[in-house]
C-alpha cells in the first residue's frame, strides 16, 4: 500500500499591478504506481490547488473471497486463493510522477516549479483464518 499527500506550490506575477484577473491555478496530477511480479495498480489524484492524497495497493491474493461466504471450494482451494503460492514473497516496484500544470496566461505568468509528495510504504501480512460456515436452517 502506498499512501500519497501532496499540496500546491504555484506563484504568480501579474503583468500588472493589480494582480492576475484571468485563469487560476492548474491542478496537477499525481501517479502512484505498485508492482510486484505481474501485479500491477496505479492511481491518479490532483491536488485541485490546494492539498490532495490518495493510496494505491497491490494484491497478489483473491480478495474477493475476504469476510465472505465462499460455496464450492474446499478449506485447502480457499487457503490457496489467499496464500497464492507464496506470490507476495520478492521485490516491489513503486513509481511516484507528477505531471505539473501552471495556468499561465496572456496576462499572468505562474510557475509551478516543483512540487513535494509525502509518501508512506506499508507491507501488509494478510493472517487469515478459515471458518465453516453451517446453514442452521439445513440442519
Amino acid at each position: 500500500l502506498v499512501s500519497m499527500s501532496y499540496g500546491e506550490d504555484e506563484t504568480e506575477q501579474a503583468a500588472i499591478p493589480l494582480g492576475c484577473s484571468t485563469g487560476g491555478y492548474s491542478p496537477d496530477s499525481i501517479t502512484g504506481t505498485a508492482s510486484h511480479l505481474e501485479f500491477s495498480n496505479s492511481g491518479t489524484g490532483q491536488n485541485q490547488g490546494g492539498n490532495g492524497a490518495h493510496d494505491v495497493s497491490t494484491e497478489w491474493f483473491n480478495s474477493s473471497i475476504i469476510n465472505s461466504e465462499v460455496s464450492g471450494l474446499s478449506e485447502s482451494e480457499i487457503a490457496d486463493q489467499l496464500d497464492a503460492g507464496g506470490a507476495g514473497l520478492g521485490d516491489y516496484a513503486i513509481e511516484i510522477s507528477v505531471a505539473a500544470q501552471d495556468g499561465s496566461t496572456a496576462t499572468c505568468n505562474r510557475e509551478d516549479t516543483g512540487e513535494n509528495v509525502t509518501y508512506t510504504v506499508q507491507l501488509i501480512v494478510l493472517d487469515f483464518e478459515i471458518t465453516p460456515y453451517i446453514e442452521i436452517e439445513d440442519i
